[in-house]
């Protein structure tokens, strides 16, 4: 189970409280305003300060919405990520390149990822097309019957 909550330090506060091992921290307010560098600026480090606290707490982090093929890589700024959910936009760029070159380009974005809390940080699943990436830090595989 993962709570998809604001970062915001009561919400991590409450989230820790319900005993879910995992929390999605919401990047909306960071996708909205990653062309203005103060916004961007000031949402990876609200992000990162309770992506901090969330770990301190014992809970387990991920992060998604609004991340595309332009800002994934500034989302490296937030540490503990165990998981991105990039799913929209990844679909979205498969209409014209295809769901496995998509999805290869959205790992190639993603390495580099200081990946010390887990083994793995995940791209994209989506179990009705059958495709699914994983980025290790020693691999990446890509998975798609739609390509």
């Amino acid at each position: 189970m993962s709570l998809f909550i604001d970062p915001d330090p009561l919400q991590i506060k409450a989230a820790a409280a319900t005993s879910s091992p995992f929390i999605e921290l919401h990047t909306g307010a960071y996708a909205e305003g990653y062309s203005d560098v103060a916004k961007r600026t000031a949402e990876l480090e609200r992000l990162a300060k309770v992506a901090e606290q969330a770990k301190s707490l014992g809970l387990g982090v991920n992060a998604g919405h609004g991340l595309n093929y332009e800002n994934t890589r500034g989302i490296f700024a937030v540490p503990h990520l165990n998981e991105l959910n990039i799913g929209h936009s990844i679909v979205s760029r498969a209409v014209t390149v295809g769901l496995g070159q998509a999805v290869r380009e959205i790992l190639e974005l993603m390495d580099g990822y200081p990946q010390t809390e887990c083994s793995s940080v995940s791209a994209l699943t989506l179990s009705r097309s059958g495709a699914s990436a994983t980025r290790t830090k020693d691999s990446a595989t890509v998975s798609s019957s739609g390509s």
